[in-house]
């Protein structure tokens, strides 16, 4: 069951109060965990909760050097977090997943 998130961290990691660049990712990833954690029987071979389930993937996390040098878009991601956050289990069961590809590809410009 791991792989449904790190498939979608991985496909949006260019990782509220208000979102920022120092903390966008950990909201993202957190969103993505507590997704997995409502709607995978298997979250628990993994992780204990959901912060450990998001200190997993920000330790495994590589990804801070590749947006060094971009310009980060608020708006955006806040639009792609609100996507995420509206996935349901049943999306996810029918593969009929469905989020702001347009401001999700468009929160870092580099």
């Amino acid at each position: 069951m791991r792989p449904l998130v790190l498939t979608l961290s991985a496909a949006f990691l260019p990782p509220a109060c208000g979102i920022n660049e120092d903390n966008y990712r950990e909201k993202y990833i957190k969103v993505v965990c507590e997704l997995y954690y409502e709607c995978e029987e298997g979250f628990t071979a993994y992780w204990d909760d959901v912060d450990a389930c998001v200190d997993d993937i920000l330790d495994d996390d590589t990804t801070d050097d590749d947006y060094a040098d971009c310009a980060f878009d608020s708006k955006n991601a806040r639009k792609c977090l609100d996507s995420f956050k509206a996935i349901t289990c049943e999306q996810i069961d029918a593969d009929e997943v469905e989020i702001d590809e347009e401001a999700c590809d468009n929160i870092w410009e580099c």
